[in-house]
């Protein structure tokens, strides 16, 4: 079975495009990295970025590729509107991001993925993945993730 894991990042600053807290660093080192990586893909974001440079000592010599379906520049502000790259705020029903099922089909990019992949990614992915609603998920998260069965299980 192919297996690809995903780590969603940790607690964040609020605002375009920040990277994590204190606290949320911490949530990203805290976690294991799956042995025998064939590949890494990471999202546009500060954050995701801010996932594979905590873990890179631990995946040396893999491949590493870039992909805003693992998250982007912008982010949520307090009152939960979308907060662009350059600061400009966007209400949800006006943002078409990839949790949109009929733009984006997120199990189409996991079977993309060869075996062993893993993804430094955001909670969107995750949402995109159907997967958002199970009581498993949190910031600062490690998943494997089942592309037969459509679930995911938390390392």
């Amino acid at each position: 079975m192919k297996k690809v894991y995903i780590i969603t990042h940790g607690d964040n600053m609020l605002g375009a495009n920040l990277g994590h807290t204190k606290e949320g660093l911490n949530q990203i080192k805290a976690l294991p990295i799956p042995k025998e990586i064939s590949l890494v893909v990471i999202g546009t974001g500060v954050r995701q970025r801010e996932i594979y440079t905590i873990h890179e000592e631990k995946l040396v010599n893999v491949p590493v590729k870039v992909s805003p379906f693992c998250g982007s520049t912008d982010s949520f502000s307090q009152d939960k509107k979308f907060v662009l790259a350059d600061g400009t705020l966007v209400e949800q029903e006006d943002y078409i991001g990839i949790k949109c099922p009929d733009v984006f089909d997120a199990w189409k990019f996991i079977e993309y993925l060869p075996d062993r992949t893993l993804l430094c990614s955001s909670g969107e992915l995750f949402n995109a993945l159907s997967l958002g609603n199970s009581t498993t998920y949190k910031k600062g998260g490690m998943y494997e993730i089942n592309a037969v069965k459509k679930t995911a299980i938390a390392l």
